[in-house]
């Protein structure tokens, strides 16, 4: 039961089929070399004509940035278009309610004169308010405090930023 000592050989699977294939028919390394090659202006004229190329990408960012400005722009004049019309309705509201007192007070001066008929106008003209309803100096309060939060607001994204 001795044991034989054998030889296997392996054979290298890249030689055997480098060994067994056709030879390459095509161009050589020394083809590839000997190829023909632009001189250096041809390759300055490439050059020049592939930058002359890129404007075009830079006129349609130009016109990008150009268009989002107008957009900022149309929305902010919105905004601002917004927040006046609320700032003539407040001034209307304050300058009837005004108007109002004025009324009410001159009327306080006829009411001597003039006797009960004159009170009973003044009550009919000065109607109380339902409870849902604000008053101007709650509505100043509320928008003061929205101010204040969009500040507060403002100034955080602000400090994100930067």
């Amino acid at each position: 039961d001795t044991k034989e000592f054998s030889i296997w050989a392996w054979v290298n699977p890249v030689a055997a089929a480098r060994a067994s294939a056709t030879p390459h028919s095509g161009p050589t390394i020394r083809d590839y070399l000997n190829r023909p090659r632009p001189t250096w202006d041809e390759v300055k004229d490439k050059i020049g004509k592939s930058r002359d190329g890129s404007h075009s990408l830079a006129d349609w960012e130009k016109q990008q940035e150009q268009n989002y400005r107008e957009d900022l722009k149309r929305h902010r004049e919105e905004i601002l278009g917004k927040h006046k019309k609320h700032k003539k309705k407040q001034k209307k509201k304050k300058t009837k309610y005004k108007r109002k007192e004025v009324t009410s007070s001159s009327q306080d001066s006829d009411t001597d004169s003039s006797g009960s008929f004159d009170k009973n106008k003044k009550h009919k003209l000065k109607r109380k308010k339902p409870d849902w309803t604000s008053s101007d100096e709650d509505s100043d309060k509320k928008h003061n405090k929205k101010k204040k939060k969009k500040k507060k607001d403002i100034r955080r994204i602000e400090e994100i930023r930067y």
